[in-house]
């Protein structure tokens, strides 16, 4: 297992990244760098490793782990959410979620029903879209084996049962999977990593101050104004324009 959690004895980060060395070398200078305290340059090295790897959970949680170490909590809190992404029941990752931020499950909130948010957390987009096709596949092919019974025999009414379960079950499944699409479409959420992010009116430092977002808000990023303004919204606190450098795209 290549995983460090916060608190724990655990070996795993990286110095300076150097391009012509292997993975297990540099995954080497991680070990060591980790183990000798030097967490700034873990989290380079494991940002080098993620270059080739983009969707290795494994390096995102060291990374964001050495981060953590470092003090970075907000970058910490960036790459944790962004391995959540890939793999919603690890433990690792919500329990290093906890110990900076207790109240991330509230910022990651879809629903005022928390045990359906569980719900909704408990799989991936892509799980949650296999099992609705699954559960239509088993609707199409029970309705089909229900047609070629005998039509007054017990097995015909035990399929067309079976068959209208898995319809059900599609239909419950599928917004799930959708609503999974909607939030996780590339560069369409971010995260605020700046401890004192501040959203205005404007685009501009001079405009007016609207609300301060808490560290690991989850935001939605509406459009982009310019390579140093985003136009951000958060629910039912409306819209405002934030400084790039303050957030990070999950």
């Amino acid at each position: 297992m290549r995983r460090l959690i916060l608190g724990a004895l655990l070996i795993l980060a990286a110095g300076p990244a150097f391009a012509a060395e292997s993975e297990a070398a540099l995954l080497e200078r991680a070990q060591l760098a980790f183990a000798e305290g030097r967490y700034g340059e873990a989290a380079d090295v494991y940002g080098a490793l993620l270059d080739g790897a983009p969707a290795d959970i494994d390096l995102m949680f060291n990374q964001g782990t050495a981060w953590a170490h470092q003090g970075e909590l907000g970058l910490a809190l960036w790459r944790y959410h962004q391995a959540l992404r890939h793999d919603p029941r690890d433990r690792a990752l919500h329990h290093n979620l906890k110990v900076i931020d207790p109240d991330y499950r509230q910022k990651l909130a879809l629903s005022p029903l928390p045990p359906l948010d569980r719900l909704y957390y408990f799989l991936t987009g892509d799980e949650w879209l296999t099992l609705a096709s699954a559960a239509a596949l088993a609707a199409m092919a029970a309705g089909t084996l229900a047609l070629l019974s005998a039509r007054d025999g017990r097995a015909r009414a035990r399929l067309r049962t079976l068959a209208l379960g898995c319809v059900l079950a599609s239909l419950m499944t599928l917004p799930f999977a959708a609503t999974h699409y909607v939030q996780d479409f590339p560069g369409r959420r971010a995260i605020i990593t700046h401890e004192k992010a501040v959203v205005r009116a404007g685009p501009s430092e001079n405009s007016l101050q609207t609300w301060s977002p808490a560290l690991g808000t989850i935001v939605r990023i509406r459009d982009k104004h310019s390579s140093d303004w985003l136009l951000i919204d958060i629910g039912n606190q409306g819209t405002g324009y934030i400084s790039a450098n303050q957030l990070r795209r999950l």
